[in-house]
């Protein structure tokens, strides 16, 4: 039902050679909300308007849990296993879509942590 995947998905499933999903894709807008939990603070923020996170595609690596959902600390234990480096650099690295990198450790330069023989 859900695709956490890069933000080129949409092109991709209408690969017809390569793609399993060709024909059953769609996309929505990811939910926002007018407040957001300040975790140094430990306090919740109320924005003036509401501050919509990631694309309609891919959710530019921004995982949403659902007030809704039956295992929200499942949710997170992935969201955090694909967020540290090693597992964050392989996702960039072995994508036959293209690579799109957005963590600091995925890039050499400009504030980037990743080394060119990695």
């Amino acid at each position: 039902m859900f695709v956490f995947s890069w933000g080129d998905v949409g092109a991709l499933c209408q690969y017809k050679a390569r793609s399993k999903i060709h024909g059953d894709c769609a996309a929505a807008m990811l939910p926002y909300s007018n407040e957001h939990r300040d975790v140094a603070e430990q306090n919740w923020v109320e924005l003036d308007k509401p501050r919509q996170v990631g694309n309609t595609t891919g959710g530019s690596r921004h995982g949403v849990i659902s007030n809704y959902s039956a295992n929200p600390e499942a949710v997170y234990s992935f969201f955090s296993l694909i967020a540290i480096p090693p597992v964050a650099k392989l996702m960039a690295m072995y994508s036959w879509g293209g690579v799109d990198p957005g963590l600091s450790c995925q890039f050499l330069e400009d504030g980037g942590t990743a080394k060119l023989d990695e």
